[in-house]
């Protein structure tokens, strides 16, 4: 699949306040791609078909903070889903989550990607001696936004000095640079 560049970017205020929300307004500006800044829930447009509702979400980007809360269980595959990415451009027709997803299955993407490996990291400590194995793409494909976000190269490096974590995921796009 090709390189996913959104036709419309909503941002949460409170995403301005960390580097990588900060640096994608910038990004998203300087490239001409429409970008709103809201506050608290992500501006929808009613009256719309489902069909035209689901499709338009597909190609938005959503940047936002992450609340702090227990992460999801992923078995049998990894120990805990780590949340980099929700939501997936791709129009797979194989796909659980465009049933998952609802209408509005917006591609969100986390600002505060340090917040949230730090989370991990203390998965990984309560775990120890064991392996801890966390999975990034139970609910979305990194891959697709790593172009804008670098989330998933900063994490398979911080991944990488915990001895006792491992990380995985699962991808369709071709386009990994890194």
């Amino acid at each position: 699949m090709e390189a996913f560049i959104p036709r419309v970017v909503f941002i949460q205020k409170a995403a301005l306040e960390y580097p990588l929300g900060s640096r994608l307004m910038k990004e998203f500006n300087a490239r001409g791609i429409e970008v709103s800044l809201y506050e608290k829930r992500v501006p929808t447009t009613p009256g719309r078909t489902f069909r035209d509702s689901f499709l338009s979400a597909k190609r938005t980007m959503v940047v936002l903070v992450r609340a702090r809360r227990e992460f999801q269980t992923c078995k049998p595959s990894a120990h805990y889903q780590l949340p980099l990415v929700s939501g997936c451009p791709g129009h797979c027709q194989y796909c659980y989550l465009n049933t998952n997803l609802g209408k509005n299955p917006f591609v969100k993407v986390y600002a505060n990607i340090d917040e949230i490996l730090g989370q991990a990291e203390e998965y990984v400590d309560r775990r120890k001696p064991e392996v801890t194995v966390f999975e990034a793409s139970a609910t979305s494909d990194p891959v697709a936004v790593e172009s804008w976000t670098g989330s998933l190269q900063e994490t398979i490096r911080f991944i990488a000095t915990l001895g006792s974590a491992r990380f995985r995921f699962a991808t369709k796009y071709g386009y990994v640079q890194n």
